[in-house]
């Protein structure tokens, strides 16, 4: 009940099944993108480190599929959802 609570130090043992289990989510959303987006999953140092990536950057590294405006891709959204009226915040 208490893994990973910062009320006291952690121990051996919780420490290292809790970096297991994030290393697991890591491994499975590298995963996830690479089957996605039909990259290779090696490569994952070029799109799974946390980076942050400029539209044309994405676009070349094949993690977007193209370059839209806000409207574009609201207008999108609304065909894909098959909303009548949406309401942008």
């Amino acid at each position: 009940k208490e893994i990973g609570t910062f009320t006291r130090a952690w121990k051996p043992n919780e420490k290292e099944f809790l970096q297991n289990l994030v290393n697991e989510q890591y491994q499975m959303f590298v995963n996830d993108v690479a089957k996605a987006r039909k990259l290779d999953a090696k490569d994952y140092k070029d799109f799974a480190e946390g980076k942050v990536f400029s539209a044309q950057n994405a676009l070349k590294l094949k993690l977007i599929d193209k370059i839209s405006t806000i409207k574009q891709a609201q207008d999108r959204l609304m065909e894909l959802s098959k909303v009548k009226k949406a309401y942008w915040l």
